[in-house]
């Protein structure tokens, strides 16, 4: 066979393994090592929650995230900009 055909055929099977392999569902498969967090210098295990102030956070898988609720001060809602 000719040396290009073995070239094509091999990189052609290479793409047909690498596209199934990418339609295999892992979603429900769990990390051998959990993923912790690491959160203004805290370290949070996977799953786990806290709070930031007024806003409540987890850990989930390796990134923290945070709701966004703005804090109540003694003379209201603090906003980001001036109100007219």
């Amino acid at each position: 066979m000719n040396k290009y055909l073995q070239i094509f055929l091999i990189l052609l099977v290479g793409l047909a393994i690498g596209f199934f392999l990418g339609k295999i569902d892992t979603g429900n498969v769990k990390n051998l090592m959990p993923l912790s967090c690491t959160y203004k210098g805290e370290k949070y295990k996977d799953g786990e929650g806290f709070q930031d102030e007024c806003n409540s956070c987890t850990c989930e898988n390796g990134e923290v995230i945070c709701t966004l609720m703005a804090c109540e001060s003694d003379i209201g809602t603090i906003t980001p900009y001036p109100i007219d």
